[in-house]
């Protein structure tokens, strides 16, 4: 086997477990290199005529990154290329679609999981699977958790088209041990022995039954249990691959910088937890539990004052005057290198990315979120790996997943995100395979607020979720 790229030990070792198996979960951490593995993978069964197309399903924007930089970067074999950008309305568009479905070779075709819900995405990959020899690829495989879900149901149909099947993750169970049904029922229906989520939930999960004042009756998921028997279950067709156990990467860092709040936002954060704890209580008080929705809501509504803006019932956003942005710029000062500034909320990139450009100069900064277009996050990728002027890469959850950011070495959360999953994935996109320095991780938050909270969780690797249901007293 011929390699474009020299894998690593534990690559070479995870190639050689998964190389010729039907269906294969990768589980490694995430910056482990997975990716490179299963282009590997498809490498090999391509040079010994087991498929001749790849199909790769991920999450929007990290697609792109597989079309334009990994499957160029290690493919050893040319490959012909498709990239998914919507339904081809153009003349020109459907003709490249055309060539590319009648082109002999090795086709790849890359698409969001977005699109699989979309006739038209679905009509295309379903196409491309049964006229070929296709390998499957879904990216972030968490993202076909929920059984229920349409993109899940479309995954796993066209699953049962190829002849190989591959996930990549690096946190396969972050929301708990159920996310783990619907990935194995798309490599294989019969991978474990339950035909139903509701058995897998009634043998891996702890529940109680909750009765409304309305008499309605649902089971509430409590806790996990059997989990030395899931694990045995998936240890067939899976690995895990931790990086502290195959890379000799630098280390992590971890600091904490507090921000005082400012006087007219410690009165109003005062006067808000006030009212939604009352909304809360009231909520208890008629249905005897409080749900992990409103209570996240809440949460979320005075983490949004903590960092200096709030949305009122229309809709409209008001500046709090604050001192978050002040203590950025403390850290920042004497700084020369380039630095990942992670956020929550759009509002506080919009107010980040303008002081640091004010303060740096407009070619200091790129920005990574929904409202960034594919072209600008492929250019706002490279400007920050190699334009040494761009020094700040500000970006909220949309840049978590998929992406290598290892030109920074530092990394500052300005604020969080309550989920586990996003923050341990956003932490690797610079500590990860071609690193070289430590990295540092600096977390803003307001003392006394639900700031510390969201820290403490993420700390211990709780679910916010819980947390809330357990005591919201104490997080609000």
């Amino acid at each position: 086997m011929n390699f474009k790229t020299l894998p690593f030990t534990h690559q070479m070792n995870s190639f050689n477990l998964a190389k010729d198996k039907k269906y294969w979960g990768h589980f490694h951490e995430m910056g482990a290199g997975k990716t490179k593995i299963a282009i590997d993978t498809a490498n090999y069964l391509h040079m010994h005529n087991k498929i001749d197309a790849v199909l790769v399903v991920a999450p929007n924007g990290i697609h792109t990154n597989w079309a334009n930089k990994e499957v160029p970067q290690h493919s050893f074999h040319p490959t012909i290329d498709y990239l998914w950008d919507g339904r081809p309305t153009s003349q020109k568009k459907k003709r490249a679609l055309a060539s590319f479905l009648d082109e002999e070779g090795f086709l790849w075709l890359y698409i969001n999981v977005e699109a699989i819900r979309t006739k038209a995405g679905l009509d295309l990959c379903e196409e491309f699977c049964k006229n070929h020899k296709t390998l499957m690829i879904v990216d972030e495989s968490t993202i076909i958790k929920t059984p229920k879900a349409l993109q899940t149901k479309s995954a796993i149909y066209l699953g049962s088209l190829c002849r190989y099947r591959r996930i990549l993750t690096g946190t396969p169970i972050t929301q708990g041990p159920l996310d783990f049904f619907s990935q194995c029922k798309f490599l294989e229906r019969n991978s474990i022995p339950y035909s139903s989520f509701t058995a897998f939930r009634n043998n891996f999960a702890r529940q109680r039954q909750v009765v409304l004042n309305s008499g309605k009756r649902f089971n509430q998921i409590i806790g996990y249990q059997n989990l030395d028997q899931l694990s045995g279950l998936v240890k067939p067709f899976s690995d895990r691959i931790l990086k502290s156990e195959c890379l000799d990467l630098p280390q992590k860092l971890y600091q904490q910088r507090a921000v005082p709040l400012a006087t007219e936002q410690r009165r109003l954060y005062g006067e808000m937890r006030d009212l939604y704890v009352s909304q809360l209580q009231e909520e208890h008080r008629i249905k005897g539990f409080v749900t992990a929705t409103n209570a996240l809501t809440l949460t979320m509504k005075l983490q949004q004052i903590a960092t200096g803006f709030i949305k009122d019932d229309e809709g409209q956003i008001h500046q709090i005057p604050n001192n978050r942005l002040e203590v950025l710029s403390d850290l920042l000062e004497g700084f020369t290198g380039k630095a990942i500034i992670w956020c929550c909320f759009r509002e506080n990139i919009h107010s980040v990315s303008a002081h640091l450009r004010e303060r740096y100069g407009s070619g200091s900064v790129v920005t990574y979120f929904g409202d960034t277009s594919r072209e600008e996050r492929a250019q706002a990728i490279d400007l920050f790996q190699h334009n040494d002027e761009c020094r700040f890469f500000i970006s909220n959850k949309t840049g978590a997943e998929g992406i290598t950011l290892t030109a920074a070495e530092y990394s500052i959360y300005y604020s969080n995100s309550y989920s586990l999953h996003t923050r341990l994935q956003s932490e690797d996109r610079n500590h990860r395979i071609g690193q070289t320095k430590n990295v540092l991780y600096t977390d803003l938050y307001c003392p006394g607020t639900v700031d510390e909270k969201i820290l403490k969780a993420l700390k211990t690797k709780a679910d916010l979720a819980e947390t809330i249901l357990t005591d919201w007293r104490d997080v609000l």
